[in-house]
């Protein structure tokens, strides 16, 4: 996970930053469109960090690259 999300947990945020074209994304596809930003970053509350990081998982096929949705 790391080679497609930085993510830096402050305690009662979390900042995701997608570092891969892919993880861009995804994140666009998937996420609310409303989600704050500080910069490059996102920013989530920490309860909802895991259900979006294991959404991410449960898309990505390594054995492919990526899904076939996301592919440039």
């Amino acid at each position: 996970m790391e080679e497609h999300f930085k993510i830096i947990n402050q305690g009662s945020l979390a900042l995701v930053k997608p570092l891969t074209e892919w993880s861009q994304n995804w994140w666009t596809d998937n996420v609310d469109p409303e989600c704050m930003r500080s910069g490059p970053f996102y920013v989530v509350e920490p309860r909802y960090l895991q259900d979006i990081l294991e959404g991410f998982a449960a898309d990505y096929e390594p054995d492919v690259g990526a899904h076939h949705r996301y592919q440039s």
